[in-house]
């Protein structure tokens, strides 16, 4: 994996746990963006792409299992 695409999993990995945080918090999205400094647009562009990350992934086999476990959409 190169640099750059290391760099874009981790800050997948990252607002992955942020979208769960956001999700278990009871906030509304406008108020959990407003309290932890985020705008809604970058919430909802990365909420975006993990989602679009995750479908890429539940294509290969043998992953879905482990992804499915794993998802922050998931709760």
């Amino acid at each position: 994996m190169n640099t750059t695409k290391q760099l874009q999993q981790i800050k997948l990995d990252q607002w992955a746990v942020l979208c769960k945080e956001q999700a278990k918090s009871g906030l509304t999205v406008k108020q959990w963006c407003d309290q932890n400094g985020y705008t809604i647009h970058t919430y909802n562009y990365w909420k975006h792409r993990l989602k679009e990350n995750y479908r890429t992934i539940l294509i290969s086999p043998g992953l879905k299992r482990k992804i499915l476990l794993e998802s922050p959409f998931i709760l």
